[in-house]
């Protein structure tokens, strides 16, 4: 993942009603991880990889 894609995951991010700010100390995507239990593309369950 390149960093000029960040933005990206942050305006994502804003578009859910609600959801608290990420923590300084975790990415987007990492937080994206804890955050959703399933990919909501392939609805698989744990997703080890986010593209």
């Amino acid at each position: 993942m390149k960093r000029t894609s960040a933005y990206l995951w942050k305006v994502s991010r804003r578009n859910i009603p609600g959801l608290p700010e990420c923590p300084p100390y975790l990415s987007e995507p990492a937080y994206a991880k804890i955050v959703f239990n399933h990919c909501h593309a392939c609805l698989k369950k744990n997703v080890k990889i986010i593209f």
